[in-house]
């Protein structure tokens, strides 16, 4: 069986009325696209609807026409999120991420990374305000000397594995990332 991921659904808040900080925002919806397990986005959680405490349920169900269903390419944004991730999900091998088992890369108090198949995960819980994280991850899926790019900034934040299947994970302002080889990155989401 697979077990069902996901951040937002008619039960609970919404993830913006939890929290203002739209990283640890991203960070939970970069998680439950990524685990293994079944991925479910809650309708509206894309144009970020605000919703109410779960006291107040039928304000979980707000209208979604309002929003004129934003399609942002902001990849900061979260639709932006889920539409990048979507589409690297398309991109790269199902046994090298979609249907790969999940495993551990590193895991601090602040800190998570994991490994599907071809695909690593880097998550904190600093937010917004928690400044940087940097730390060295050993046995990644990759041999020395292969580029991979964080998939939500793939002009700019590149790497070449180093020898040991070294990568170097750093995360500002509470940012989410995924890594996967440069050959399925695209140059527009």
């Amino acid at each position: 069986g697979l077990l069902g991921n996901f951040a937002e659904n008619h039960d609970v808040s919404r993830l913006p009325y939890m929290t203002q900080d739209p990283q640890l925002r991203r960070s939970f919806v970069t998680y439950t696209l990524t685990a293994e397990g079944l991925p479910i986005i809650y309708y509206g959680q894309e144009q970020e609807l605000k919703g109410a405490s779960k006291m107040e349920a039928n304000l979980n169900r707000e209208a979604l026409w309002p929003t004129q269903f934003r399609q942002d390419s902001n990849t900061a944004g979260m639709y932006g999120t889920i539409r990048t991730i979507n589409a690297l999900r398309k991109r790269v091998p199902a046994g090298d991420f979609a249907q790969a088992e999940q495993e551990q890369g590193a895991v601090r108090d602040d800190l998570f990374v994991f490994v599907r198949g071809k695909v690593v995960v880097a998550l904190t819980n600093r937010g917004q305000d928690g400044g940087s994280i940097s730390e060295f991850v050993d046995g990644m899926p990759w041999t020395a000397g292969t580029t991979v790019c964080n998939v939500f900034n793939p002009a700019c934040d590149c790497q070449q594995i180093q020898d040991g299947y070294r990568l170097q994970v750093t995360l500002d302002g509470g940012e989410p990332k995924v890594y996967a080889e440069q050959q399925y990155m695209s140059v527009a989401p």
